[in-house]
């Protein structure tokens, strides 16, 4: 997947938690972000702003390739969107 498309098109360099579903078109949940958060396996650089957790995008998009790399990884003979099989 391109996510450089979700930093290119969103309107700011930040990005609050609950609007992570609406950004990413629902490939982010933001209680699933909460639990990753407390984890410590969250995306880097949260803030706190008032109540409201806030990310900046680069961070959120450099979090998702590595999230699809690692999964690259660990299934390396899974079909992928946009590849040939050579099976």
């Amino acid at each position: 997947m391109n996510f450089k498309q979700i930093l290119e098109k969103w309107p700011s360099p930040f990005i609050t938690r609950k609007k992570l579903c609406d950004m990413t078109g629902g490939i982010i949940n933001s209680r699933t972000i909460a639990n990753l958060d407390s984890l410590g396996r969250g995306i880097r650089g949260k803030t706190k702003v008032g109540g409201l957790v806030v990310y900046e995008v680069a961070n959120v998009v450099n979090w998702l390739e590595e999230r699809e790399q690692a999964q690259d990884k660990k299934n390396p003979g899974e079909f992928k969107k946009g590849t040939v099989s050579n099976g």
